[in-house]
Formats: structure tokens, C-alpha cells, sequence
């Protein structure tokens, strides 16, 4: 096994991984890449500031180089982990699938999005991954911030809120990705992942203390007035993270055979 990475100095060691440095030339990625029978491309910018530009540069472009490679190199799969963000904003009105009208969220879901559209251009044989928010170890995005929520000592105004959001263990997504691969049902399609139990953000926060030992300290507040306080903090766009409902429906995933854990946070 190969891990492409910027940093010369990291080491994996006990897992039977070797580096190599990321190339610079689509000759160097067809060298990289030649003998090697799947790609799972993870790299990408997230979770920081960037214009179209940059994330077109980033998640689009960079994608395809390797994408084209990947297929020069006659690599028999390859994976892209896209985002949720190439189909939808932070919030949804209903459960969203893979066969909605992609309307992706800011530059980032943008060049996700097209990014898919070149991969599936490559001529690789592929198949596309679209997480949610992933939670488990230095988790970033909205997992972060739940994250920072629930270790704050102070009693929560999320009693209230019935909107839900799907979250998705790091655990769950690593085995999506092993039953993708080489899956024959997989070639060619895009697959939302989410673990199959979305909760509200007061479960999320609740499950999160009750793993450290803590009581869940919630209690509640009309959801209007929680918005109308964001608002006069000038703080409204946390309110679809927070207060608005995003649930992805991974039955499509389900139904080649991904058995995901099914847990509380």
C-alpha cells in the first residue's frame, strides 16, 4: 500500500505502508501509480477559507490530473470521496438522495461536484463517495463545533430542537470504503454515506458528554429566539449548522451490502 502525502517525514508504521512524496508532474503521478490496482482520493481543501479559485485549483483540477493518471496507469478502481457539500447545503428541507438536483454548498461543493464530473470523464473506473460530516478523532466542520459545544460547562438551549442531522463515524465511513472496492454494483455510481441514525443536535451533544462522564445539561428555548440570537450576534449562517435539518439517506449504500454499525454518540 502507497500513501501519497506532502509531509516527507510521515510514517505509518505497523501498517504495512509505504510514502511517497506528491508529484509535482502527470508523470510522476503515472510513475507513482503504475502497478497499483485501486486510488482512494481523499486529499482535498476543507474546513478553511479559500476562493472558487483556489478550490477549483484544489478539488477540481488536482482531481483530474489524478483521475487521468489513474487512468493512463490502467488502475482498476478508483474512489473518490467527494462531499455531501456537492449536492446540498448545510440544511435540507426533506432527506436528500443521490438522485436530487445537485444544488452543492459554496465554492467547496462547487468544485466537489465538478470535480465528480471529471473523474467521470477520466475514463477510470470509478465510483463516488458523498460523506456527511465525519466524527471521530480530530474531527473538523460541523463535527468540530458540536464537539467544542458539548465540552463547554454550561447547560445547552437545544432542548428543543427536533431538526435532525446525519453524522457519519469514522469507523462507518472506513468500511463504506472497503465495500465499494472492487464491487462490482459500485463501478460507475455515487453513493451517499451516512450512519443511519440521524439525531438532533441535543442528542449529538448529550451522547458527547454522557461519553465523558457528564449529565447532558439541556434545556429549553423556543428555537426562534435561539435564531433571533444568533442573528443580533451576527452569527446567523451557524443556524442552519446548529438549527437547521440535514438527513442523507444512505439506502443506496445499504443495498450493496454496507453494514454499518449502528450506535450512540
Amino acid at each position: 500500500m502507497v500513501a501519497v502525502t506532502r509531509q516527507s517525514a510521515r510514517r505509518f508504521d505497523g501498517h504495512n505502508v509505504t510514502t511517497a512524496i506528491l508529484p509535482e508532474s502527470d508523470a510522476a503521478w503515472i510513475e507513482v501509480l503504475s502497478g497499483i490496482d485501486a486510488v482512494v482520493h481523499l486529499a482535498g481543501l476543507a474546513h478553511e477559507p479559500g476562493s472558487a479559485e483556489r478550490h477549483d485549483e484544489i478539488n477540481r483540477r488536482l482531481t483530474a490530473r489524478i483521475a487521468g493518471a489513474a487512468a493512463r496507469s490502467r488502475v482498476a478502481h478508483f474512489i473518490f470521496v467527494s462531499s455531501i457539500a456537492a449536492q446540498i447545503g448545510p440544511a435540507a428541507a426533506r432527506i436528500v438522495i443521490e438522485n436530487d438536483e445537485p444544488h452543492p454548498g459554496g465554492a467547496y461543493g462547487v468544485a466537489k461536484l465538478a470535480a465528480e464530473t471529471e473523474v467521470a470523464n477520466s475514463g477510470v473506473p470509478f465510483t463516488v463517495l458523498r460523506p456527511v460530516v465525519i466524527d471521530g478523532p480530530d474531527a473538523k466542520g460541523n463535527a468540530a463545533l458540536l464537539g467544542r459545544i458539548a465540552r463547554l460547562p454550561l447547560p445547552m438551549p437545544f432542548g428543543q430542537l427536533t431538526s435532525k442531522r446525519s453524522m457519519l463515524s469514522i469507523k462507518n465511513f472506513n468500511s463504506a470504503v472497503s465495500t465499494v472496492l472492487f464491487n462490482p454494483k459500485a463501478m460507475g455510481e455515487i453513493f451517499i454515506v451516512a450512519d443511519p441514525d440521524p439525531k438532533t443536535v441535543g442528542e449529538i451533544i448529550a451522547a458527547a458528554r454522557a461519553k465523558a462522564g457528564r449529565s447532558a445539561w439541556m434545556f429549553n428555548v423556543d428555537p426562534r429566539y435561539l435564531r433571533l440570537a444568533l442573528r443580533l450576534m451576527r452569527r446567523e449562517e451557524l443556524w442552519d449548522r446548529v438549527g437547521g435539518s440535514l438527513v442523507a439517506d444512505p439506502a443506496k449504500l445499504l443495498s450493496i451490502g454496507w453494514t454499518p454499525e449502528r450506535h450512540e454518540r
